[in-house]
């Protein structure tokens, strides 16, 4: 336990242990690439490519209902020249970015302080509301998904 005392591993020293952050996000990867051929939901079947609202959708949901006081944003990213959308989470002063890998500079989950290095490739920024961001989807939250991703929202 910390000094802070028993909080949320993304509430009580998220900027702290940022390395503890990306170990749950390798992890969370890991997860994702192992069964994301036996998850019922739309985009997930190529993780990491082609799936990147979908889980920016559901880890801000994740961190949204573990973290009720922090502002959890969704980051739709776009590239009007290439015509190229990609979409990552922000929380604090950190990006999580669990489908990063899909593009050849990164080999791997993305956890970083603000700004994400793929905002040279999407300079079209848009932030929203975990929550808006789940209302506006496409596709429903899926227990599966959220099951994989819970240890963002887990006691330390």
């Amino acid at each position: 336990m910390t000094a802070m005392g028993r909080k949320g591993l993304v509430q009580g020293y998220f900027m702290l242990n940022i390395k503890a952050v990306t170990e749950i996000a390798l992890a969370a990867g890991r997860a994702l690439s192992a069964n994301c051929k036996d998850i019922n939901s739309p985009f997930i079947h190529g993780y990491p490519w082609n799936c990147c609202e979908l889980v920016a959708v559901h880890l801000g949901s994740v961190l949204r209902n573990a973290n009720p006081h922090k502002e959890v944003q969704i980051v739709r990213a776009y590239n009007s020249s290439t015509d190229g959308l990609h979409y990552w989470v922000e929380m604090d002063n950190l990006v999580l970015d669990l489908t990063a890998h899909q593009f050849d500079e990164f080999w791997e989950p993305l956890v970083c302080k603000k700004p994400s290095p793929l905002e040279n490739r999407f300079p079209d920024i848009e932030r929203i509301s975990s929550s808006d961001a789940a209302c506006d989807a496409r596709f429903e939250i899926n227990p599966q998904i959220e099951c994989i991703l819970a240890a963002f929202g887990k006691q330390p």
